[in-house]
């Protein structure tokens, strides 16, 4: 039987249910059912047991609603028998009836894109990967914490591109959860300015996303990044900045299903979005 389900209620099977298909610790998921706002859990109940589930994000796609499906999983004993399918069937249906114009999701691996495909979700969704050495030097940027003023800036940023972004409470909530679990957050006013998410893994730095406030010199964020005392350092960034082709390998990484005809109309053949920082 598949229902939205009760959170608190479920609470310890969302949780039982959350670790054994991702291994993460209890801590990190109260903290995401504690803190992320408006979220909506819809689950597959097998003689009374939470076998699959999914959650549903707020989030919006070129001024249109949009839905992002997060943690979606199925108990191993459960699997193959077409539970997350029907999950996939009913968020459509519930989007729809809720006049959501499109949902958005990030297939955790290569093969994944191809079931997706079979529920009508495209793969428009992409980012840019480059690295580069480091050098020792300084690097001047000031390290933020302050969550609201980064996610104020981050949505301010995002929105002159096609992309995926969360609403205003649930980038709150992201931005706090990558400060969490070890990562910082380098933000420059100014003429050249930018805010860079960074995570460091041993001596290789990685910039989970770079956002400016400029059209040109993104070799001055580059440059400024050679020195951010790492040995490597690793740059997601949007593939199209600013409406400017960056030229750097895309990579695919989310898939939008449309549902409205604004949706529909909105995501053209040539069109490629970028997926922002996404809960990963």
């Amino acid at each position: 039987m598949v229902k939205i389900v009760d959170i608190k209620k479920y609470r310890e099977n969302i949780i039982a249910l959350w670790h054994e298909c991702f291994g993460d610790e209890r801590g990190y998921i109260e903290f995401f059912l504690d803190n992320c706002p408006n979220k909506l859990c819809i689950g597959s109940f097998e003689n009374g047991v939470l076998a699959s589930m999914l959650f549903l994000l707020n989030g919006v796609v070129g001024g249109l609603s949009c839905r992002y499906i997060y943690a979606a999983c199925t108990s191993r004993r459960f699997r193959s028998k077409g539970l997350m399918g029907g999950l996939i069937e009913y968020s459509k249906e519930y989007c729809a009836e809720n006049k959501t114009d499109m949902i958005f999701l990030v297939p955790a691996e290569e093969s994944l894109y191809g079931y997706y495909a079979k529920f009508g979700f495209i793969p428009k969704m992409q980012r840019a990967e480059f690295a580069l050495k480091g050098t020792s030097g300084e690097f001047k940027a000031t390290k933020t914490t302050d969550i609201k003023s980064v996610a104020k800036r981050r949505l301010e940023l995002l929105s002159s591109m096609k992309c995926f972004a969360f609403d205003m409470q649930t980038t709150e909530y992201t931005v706090a959860e990558f400060l969490r679990t070890g990562g910082e957050i380098y933000s420059c006013d100014g003429e050249n300015g930018f805010i860079a998410f960074t995570v460091t893994d041993g001596k290789s730095a990685v910039i989970k996303e770079i956002l400016t406030d400029f059209d040109s010199n993104f070799t001055i964020i580059l440059d400024l990044f050679k020195n951010l005392r790492a040995e490597n350092v690793y740059i997601h960034a949007p593939l199209v900045y600013n409406n400017t082709d960056m030229g750097f390998k895309a990579t695919k990484c989310g898939m939008l299903y449309p549902i409205t005809d604004n949706s529909k109309s909105f995501i053209k053949d040539e069109d490629i979005f970028y997926s922002g920082m996404y809960l990963d």
